[in-house]
């Protein structure tokens, strides 16, 4: 996440746009005081004091209200809205933003009201508010068509009303930059190309740079989708790959096209942010043109004025690995080299520190501390490391923004503390760290879509080593029982913050975890329910037990996570593999992940009389069904029931009502999404027809009847207990990957579902089932099963019946027959329907009515059961 604060604050925001961005000069024709106070406060700014310009500028603003001067109130606030902007600090800046506007508005200067928006806006996309900064700069909406026409009293608008073209350029620049900060990397081009067509000279660079930088992230996205689509063996990987390389390519081009406009301005600032910028890209450039990019901008550094920009810079330019390729979280992780020598790196993180404290910017002061401590910490000199951390923690502690910054050094120092072998310290440190995120986490997560990628390297650390630390505790001889059990609990809250963050990180801006979703109730009701949960660390994974009595118990599987990940992995793709096996097939794994997982905890199992096993699973155990597992006797499907859940938090009450109405959808004609073939699911007539018979009250929309219209249309008009999908579901590493093929060759995406669903509204409304019975999940990809759950909490469904990947629809269709006709039955549970169903597969060699070959797991097993299990 630093990362991200780091390059926005080196100007990938199009924050100077504007040409009379300049401070403006107040005069009064009644008062020398206020008037000398502002001249004051400018001859301040100009030496780099601005703490004392805004000083100045606060007392004359007085004077001005108290004789309600508004033109001069206007001019006064917005220098000292854009000061504290550039002082890092823009949540005071956007309150002095609106003073100015409401002034502006007075006075009826439009052109500067909508000026004045922009910057506002600007400060809004500064703390990860890219909504709110889209709702002021043109109004909120997601239609490319409407985009150009915004609504009145926009700032966009405003400035096309009043033809000013500066202003509609830095509003369209604005736009396009909060467009890329969520996600839209399209709507982001299309509008700074719009910006960029109707700019003059001067405002060249900055949009030329804005473009490069949306590129870059665009063609970052364009390759996880690769590689996704490479794990599910789909064509489509070297597409996308092709496609990525062709995005990387343009975004090399701007930058080079910014570079050169700023150097032919004589923009020194300008030259730097892009120079900056083509580094970043790493690999795509040569080594040969990134050693001189770098020397080029060392040079610049040195000629830039004073200011929170240069400080940033100077962190990125120390912090260069090597090898070219970029460090996806700088400030926590050791390059195995530096670019730079480790004195040229060490002065020029010093003399940041000296910039920064000149500047009297708490912000950029705290990170060039943050950064030097991590120099220190690379370097093994604990002490200094400590100290610089220290420092930078105060500073970052200044201002409630900088939270961003805080959890940072507040994990560095658990870091140095751990490596130091003082635990307890170490676990303080990093609980601060967990405490600070999650203060922060709904900005971090679902705010801008740039910070997803980086999850693994930026937050989800922090979690785990504070599990890590929190668990080994527990196991400590010399702790009383109660202490182990406070230990395993604060250890399992860890985790479950974990599941949460990652959750909250697959899905973006398109789901908040508030209150109405998170059910805070996650003590055991059931007393014959066990819920396991798995952390897989670098060295060992830790299965906790929770027992209805409130007994925890933990079991350590003291081997790397390379081994877990390679073993989980030869696991399900020899399940999917056995299907070709006639009569036998290998059980090698399934009783050995049995050993691992259930075996240390059987006899509290049996003592306890559980019947009921609910899995809150991390990594790749995500990807593999627990239903086969086996003893030696029996796969453990046959002696339990069993159910996922991302987060026990998140899973949904049970209404009383009976599950009496269903819609249900399919298709079962062959299709073509984005140029991939989705073969066709023959039985899909039969299956429709079987859930029809289960459910007297029930809608079929099939082939092109299933659309998104009718979807819509039949969910405003009816109340659906049951909604069951026939028809290919994809779930990929992001939610763009993950969608339901409906008819027409068309698709229905994650985001689509949600909207569509949610239209159901309240508990008394909410959906109980949804059943999807087509599902594939990516080999390896521990990302694309976040999907599934997904679906479940975006969707605001209780629990979600899928596969974990395609099976034939013909065994599909006898399992869930049974199913449903289980479900059918009084004070039978989801989770005790699906058993039975996937157990009378189980014994097919017993059934006359069933193929023999259906008792093999990869037909059965791979059905899963999310969420609510009751």
């Amino acid at each position: 996440m630093a990362k991200i604060r780091l390059l926005r604050y080196l100007g990938l925001l199009l924050i100077s746009l504007l040409l009379s961005l300049g401070l403006n000069f107040a005069t009064s024709a009644y008062s020398v005081e206020p008037e000398q106070l502002v001249i004051q406060g400018v001859n301040r700014y100009q030496t780099g004091d601005y703490h004392g310009a805004i000083t100045d500028w606060q007392s004359a603003l007085k004077v001005y209200k108290s004789s309600n001067n508004s033109e001069n109130i206007a001019i006064v606030s917005e220098n000292i809205a854009r000061t504290y902007q550039q002082l890092g600090d823009p949540s005071t800046a956007i309150a002095y933003w609106q003073d100015a506007i409401n002034h502006y508005s007075r006075t009826g200067n439009l052109q500067k009201v909508g000026r004045n928006l922009t910057e506002q806006a600007q400060s809004y996309a500064a703390l990860g508010q890219s909504r709110n900064s889209i709702n002021l700069l043109c109004g909120n909406s997601d239609d490319l068509d409407s985009l150009m026409s915004c609504l009145p009293n926009s700032a966009l608008e405003i400035a096309r009303q009043q033809q000013d073209k500066s202003g509609e350029v830095a509003a369209l620049g604005s736009l396009g930059e909060a467009y890329r900060a969520i996600g839209q990397y399209p709507q982001s081009i299309i509008i700074l190309e719009k910006a960029e067509q109707i700019s003059d000279s001067s405002h060249q660079a900055a949009i030329l740079n804005s473009l490069g930088n949306t590129y870059t992230k665009q063609a970052d996205r364009m390759m996880i989708q690769a590689n996704s689509a490479l794990l599910r063996g789909s064509s489509q990987g070297n597409i996308f790959k092709e496609q990525a390389n062709q995005y990387y390519q343009k975004a090399q081009e701007f930058f080079n096209k910014s570079i050169e406009i700023a150097q032919q301005q004589n923009n020194t600032t300008g030259q730097l942010k892009g120079q900056l910028n083509l580094i970043q890209l790493g690999k795509q450039i040569s080594a040969t043109q990134r050693d001189a990019v770098i020397q080029e901008s060392l040079e610049l550094l040195e000629k830039v004025s004073n200011s929170p920009d240069k400080i940033y810079a100077a962190i990125t330019l120390a912090n260069l690995p090597d090898d070219g390729i970029p460090l996806t979280e700088p400030l926590a992780q050791c390059p195995t080299k530096r670019k730079l020598s480790q004195s040229e790196a060490e002065n020029l993180l010093k003399t940041a520190e000296e910039n920064a404290k000149q500047l009297q910017d708490p912000r950029s002061h705290s990170f060039a501390l943050g950064a030097l401590g991590h120099f220190y910490e690379c370097n093994q000199d604990y002490a200094q490391a400590l100290e610089y951390t220290r420092q930078a923690k105060w500073n970052a502690d200044q201002n409630q923004a900088n939270k961003d910054s805080l959890y940072l050094w507040e994990w560095q120092t658990g870091r140095i503390q751990e490596t130091k072998g003082e635990t307890e310290p170490a676990i303080a440190a990093y609980q601060n760290a967990v405490t600070s995120l999650e203060q922060i986490r709904s900005d971090i997560l679902s705010s801008e879509r740039d910070v997803q990628f980086d999850f693994r390297d930026q937050i989800e650390p922090v979690y785990r080593q504070l599990a890590r630390l929190r668990l080994q505790k527990a196991t400590q001889e010399t702790l009383s029982l109660p202490q182990k059990e406070q230990e395993l609990t604060q250890g399992l809250d860890t985790i479950d913050r974990l599941r949460l963050a990652e959750l909250q990180n697959y899905l973006g801006n398109d789901c908040f975890l508030g209150d109405s979703q998170i059910n805070q109730q996650t003590e055991l009701n059931n007393p014959n329910t066990a819920i396991f949960n798995s952390i897989i660390l670098d060295e060992e994974t830790a299965i906790i037990v929770s027992l209805p009595n409130g007994e925890k118990k933990i079991h350590w599987i003291f081997k790397p996570r390379s081994e877990v990940n390679s073993t989980l992995s030869r696991f399900r793709q020899g399940l999917i593999e056995s299907r070709l096996a006639i009569d036998d097939y290998d059980l090698t794994q399934a009783r050995n992940l049995y050993d691992w997982l259930i075996h240390p905890f059987e006899t509290d199992l049996q003592k306890q009389q559980i019947n009921t096993l609910v899995f809150v699973q991390d990594g790749l155990f995500r990807t593999i069904p627990m239903s086969a597992l086996y003893d030696g006797e029996k796969f453990l499907v046959e002696n339990y029931a069993l159910a996922l859940t991302p987060s026990l938090s998140l899973v949904l009450p049970e209404s009383e009502q009976k599950q009496e109405r269903a819609l249900i959808l399919g298709v079962t004609q062959p299709t073509v999404i984005d140029q991939q073939n989705f073969e066709k699911l023959t039985n899909v007539p039969l299956e429709v027809a079987q859930v029809q018979l289960n459910f007297a009250s029930n809608t079929l929309l099939l082939d092109e009847a299933f659309n998104r219209e009718n979807l819509e249309k039949e969910l405003n008009q009816s109340n659906y207990k049951v909604i069951h999908v026939a028809t290919h579901a994809q779930f990929g590493t992001i939610p763009d990957d993950t969608f339901l093929v409906i008819g027409n060759n068309n698709k229905l995406t994650i985001k689509e579902l949600e909207k569509v669903l949610r239209q159901l509204g309240g508990d008394s409304e909410s959906i109980e089932l949804l059943a999807l019975t087509a599902c594939q999940t990516a080999e390896g990809d521990e990302r694309s099963t976040l999907g599934l759950a997904g679906v479940a909490v975006q969707a605001g469904v209780k629990s979600v019946l899928a596969s974990l990947w395609s099976i034939p629809d013909e065994s599909t269709l006898q399992l869930i027959t049974n199913f449903y006709q289980n479900l059918a039955q009084n004070n039978v549970t989801k989770a005790e329907a699906l058993r039975t169903a996937q157990i009378a597969l189980i014994k097919a060699k017993q059934n006359a009515q069933i193929n023999d070959q259906y008792d093999n797991p990869a037909y059965w097993a791979p059905f899963i059961l999310i969420g609510n299990w009751n």
